[in-house]
């Protein structure tokens, strides 16, 4: 009773607190008063998710990672630019408002998509960057709910509360996915192209099919290096989504299969070529010169500071073979500890020690995984291996790879958790339930 008593008043609290906050920011800052209204939807929405709203300690856990997320949006916008908030983030919002300001709304494949919708709401509730963070932090509140449901999904559902901290608190994730940078867009419909396939999977209803299908084409369509991932995911999810538990269609069958998808695939690259939204990466999927390139940004001339120095060579089918494996362990565990030089490239490599414990986890995981749960299992794993090596062939620095690692990360939490766990010691190596 006492408990009971203790959360009405927190969360009696908690209301006038926000409240209070949303008064004094349409009062400070009247012209962005609908990225307040976000900020005050962002506290709602963990209350109205089922099952997830019962657990109490989940939904301060959530209060506590999007007052954390809140300020970084607070502090780009009104203080000073946060780490990964210059260049991209300056460039996103000043493209947006000119855009929406002259109405010269167009589309391409691409940054042009992010800018051109960001120029849509400012035309309709004014162009602010703190309206600008603040649907980001919107859209990473979606993906982590998404992600809660993926584990569900994936019977894994009894570990919300160390998805919701390894996803929430994650530096990177927080500095990239509060201000106005396309990664919470790619990271929320990564994640829901993987749970609505999963959902179809499991439910074999079609309209799951058709919302993962459409996650995808979004997923794509943000970023040249996405939409050369989105031909390979998508065969991954129809080659998975024919068998059911009951039924499996035979090996003729699924060819035939493949044979469709790439008739269907070729199409739709040909209609965006004829159209002029196109962008060279989608060119060069229908031209087949697509590691030619990703070769071209996977050169010593697109490196920074903290390169890999390790580059795709795409001169031949054997050295494609013999650098790819290179390329992509560089890109997933990279930098190494010879290649620490400063306080970014330690953090760096802190973060790719946690990924490979994660991959280890995820290894651990597999093993014990039986049946149709574990085919399931290895169609999101598949999923996530697909996107992080497209992204691996274009991307020569562990600066760069942090946000690249954003879109599949939630994922990987998610496959990773209970094997992490196990590592720790935190939970029994021989529980079942998982």
């Amino acid at each position: 009773m006492v408990n009971k008593i203790k959360i009405k008043f927190f969360f009696l609290l908690l209301i006038l607190i926000i409240s209070c906050l949303f008064i004094v920011g349409i009062y400070k800052f009247p012209n962005d008063w609908f990225g307040w209204f976000l900020v005050v939807l962002t506290f709602i929405i963990p209350l109205l998710v089922t099952p997830f709203n019962r657990n109490g300690v989940w939904i301060i856990t959530v209060y506590i990672i999007l007052t954390v997320y809140h300020s970084c949006a607070f502090i780009n916008s009104y203080i000073t630019p946060t780490l990964g908030a210059d260049k991209d983030a300056i460039r996103f919002i000043r493209n947006a408002t000119s855009i929406a300001e002259n109405s010269n709304f167009h589309f391409k494949v691409g940054a042009v998509v992010y800018e051109n919708f960001l120029a849509l709401i400012f035309k309709l509730f004014g162009a602010s960057t703190f309206l600008a963070s603040e649907l980001s932090v919107v859209m990473f509140l979606m993906t982590l709910i998404v992600l809660l449901f993926l584990a569900k999904e994936l019977k894994m559902h009894k570990y919300i509360i160390p998805i919701t901290l390894l996803f929430g608190f994650l530096p990177s994730v927080i500095l990239f996915t509060s201000v106005p940078l396309r990664e919470s867009y790619q990271m929320f419909f990564f994640s829901s192209t993987v749970f609505f396939a999963l959902k179809f999977i499991n439910s074999r209803k079609y309209k799951f099919l058709i919302i993962s299908f459409l996650s995808l084409f979004l997923l794509g369509i943000t970023h040249n290096g996405l939409i050369v991932a989105v031909p390979f995911l998508l065969l991954i999810i129809l080659l998975y989504s024919v068998d059911s538990e009951k039924r499996k269609f035979s090996v003729g069958i699924k060819i035939l299969l493949m044979i469709i998808f790439l008739v269907l695939i070729s199409g739709a690259f040909v209609l965006l070529e004829a159209r002029g939204i196109s962008s060279n990466a989608s060119k060069a999927v229908l031209e087949g010169d697509i590691l030619e390139y990703a070769g071209s940004y996977s050169s010593p001339t697109n490196a920074g500071r903290s390169a890999y120095n390790v580059y795709l060579d795409t001169s031949n089918p054997l050295s494609i073979i013999l650098t790819l494996p290179i390329v992509f362990l560089s890109y997933m565990f990279a930098p190494f500890p010879w290649q620490i030089r400063g306080l970014l490239d330690i953090y760096a490599f802190f973060e790719s020690l946690l990924r490979l414990i994660l991959v280890i986890s995820i290894w651990k995981t597999l093993k014990i995984k039986k049946g149709f749960d574990k085919k399931k299992y290895v169609m999101v794993l598949l999923l996530v291996i697909i996107l992080e090596v497209i992204w691996s062939t274009g991307t020569q620095n562990w600066g760069t790879a942090m946000r690249h690692h954003l879109p599949a990360y939630g994922a990987i939490v998610v496959l990773g958790v209970g094997g992490l766990l196990k590592i720790l010691r935190i939970e029994k190596v021989n529980s079942s339930q998982d």
